[in-house]
């Protein structure tokens, strides 16, 4: 059985159950469509005309409608996805912000690195080329003493006292330079 408007608005009104029934049949489809051609989401739309449904039903919305039910209603769900909308749309912002956040942190951090890779490279050139082939041995190629000493035709020793020099040259040039350049080198 349809109803009129004016008679569910009433029935809303003295608080008749049934009414609410004859209010969702009437509505409930257009709602949604309406609701969905916002959205651009099929269970958004669906979640927002129960909500306003529920509204309806638990703040006694009935009872503050004095114009023409259908389009309180459609202004009512009109304006609660415009809220989910700008929610999302709030929320895709904050994603970019981070997402621009993390590349800045990104590439100040690779810009870092390469800063302190030149850094690294200016400083092992200063060393003696017997300092430098002692140090690529044992720290790059990680070779151990004896193997080097072998291979560059020193003993033990001198490669030991090559790392100690190096070590104290690059750590003089290193002070007040950045921590970051110490964890390179002594990694």
């Amino acid at each position: 059985m349809r109803i009129n408007d004016d008679l569910i608005l009433l029935l809303l009104k003295d608080g008749n159950k049934n009414a609410y029934e004859h209010l969702f049949q009437k509505y409930y489809h257009t709602l949604r469509s309406q609701a969905c051609m916002l959205l651009k989401d099929s269970m958004e739309a669906e979640d927002q005309v129960q909500d306003l449904f529920i509204e309806i039903m638990d703040k006694k919305l009935a009872d503050k409608i004095n114009s023409n039910l259908g389009a309180y209603l459609k202004t009512c769900l009109y304006h609660k996805c415009l809220v989910v909308l700008n929610k999302k749309k709030r929320r895709q912002y904050q994603i970019e912000q981070y997402k621009l956040g993390c590349d800045d942190l990104v590439y100040n951090d690779q810009l870092e690195h390469r800063e302190s890779e030149r850094s690294v490279y200016q400083l092992l050139r200063n060393l003696s080329v017997q300092r430098l082939n002692v140090c690529k041995l044992v720290y790059l190629e990680k070779k151990k003493y004896k193997d080097a000493a072998v291979e560059m035709g020193i003993t033990i020793n001198s490669v030991k006292t090559h790392l100690r020099l190096a070590n104290k040259a690059l750590r003089e040039e290193l002070v007040g330079s950045k921590s970051y350049v110490m964890n390179v080198l002594y990694a």
